[in-house]
């Protein structure tokens, strides 16, 4: 087997983005671990309960959600018809997943502009416990949705510009070759 040629400028952009938003998520569920054993242990051994640290681990997992499912993106673990993509290969699977990343696209943009309107809309108000807005609760959807789109939007333009992909093989061609659609 050749070797792995260099990774392209995008290919190390998506890496970055990877190493940040999974250095992110480490932090986040270890705030979310010593919120709540913080919160435990001043209940339990010093009969002072934190009335903030419920809310903040609850926010802090929405983050986690948000930007774990771009991630998760990322890793190509979210769901996807396998009978199908096992039927394709060469060309075709890279034009059936090409063609798939319009309505993620498109979905993606709706769900980053309602999220955004959403927490805009709700910033006026605060959070009981930890006194914020509620424009930060909700900023983690559209932030998540906007990771997402990260990946996407990098990802295509490699494959498009370079013929690579996470999903590819390195040395696949993403052009369709005529000659795997005979007449």
């Amino acid at each position: 087997m050749p070797p792995l040629p260099s990774k392209t400028v995008v290919e190390r952009l998506l890496d970055g983005l990877d190493i940040a938003l999974r250095l992110v998520l480490a932090l986040m569920v270890f705030g979310i671990f010593g919120v709540l054993f913080a919160q435990v242990l001043c209940r339990y051994v010093f009969s002072l309960p934190l009335y903030w640290s419920e809310e903040l681990a609850k926010y802090l997992m929405i983050y986690v959600t948000t930007i774990g499912a771009a991630v998760a993106y990322r890793n190509y673990a979210h769901p996807y018809l396998m009978i199908v993509t096992s039927a394709l290969s060469g060309s075709r699977l890279r034009v059936y997943d090409l063609i798939l990343r319009i309505p993620v696209f498109i979905f993606f943009c709706v769900f980053a502009y309602v999220g955004w309107r959403y927490a805009v809309s709700n910033e006026w108000m605060t959070t009981p416990g930890l006194q914020i807005s509620f424009f930060w609760p909700f900023f983690a959807v559209p932030l998540g949705a906007v990771c997402v789109l990260c990946y996407l939007v990098l990802d295509t333009a490699n494959i498009l510009v370079w013929g690579r992909s996470w999903l590819m093989p390195p040395d696949a061609d993403p052009l369709l070759d005529a000659t795997e659609f005979p007449a």
